[in-house]
């Protein structure tokens, strides 16, 4: 996984990883979640792996459009 690199010092995620239709996500406080083209579409996943690459808004984004979304836990 690569670490997110918060622009702004305050993170709530901690690190992510590229799939083809996905993008896993590690917050903070050690929680790994699964998003997928299937369960939260493809538009949101691609915001998602622009977020995090560009180091800014990743968490806000989750938590404002997919904190109810049924995305598997993994950790």
């Amino acid at each position: 996984m690569r670490v997110y690199r918060s622009i702004h010092g305050t993170p709530g995620v901690a690190a992510y990883e590229f799939g083809y239709q996905s993008i896993r996500v590690a917050f903070m406080n050690g929680r790994h979640f699964l998003y997928t083209y299937d369960i939260v579409g493809s538009t949101k996943v691609e915001v998602m792996k622009h977020l995090a690459v560009k180091g800014q808004g990743l968490n806000k984004f989750i938590h404002a459009y997919l904190k109810d979304a049924p995305v598997p836990r993994l950790r």
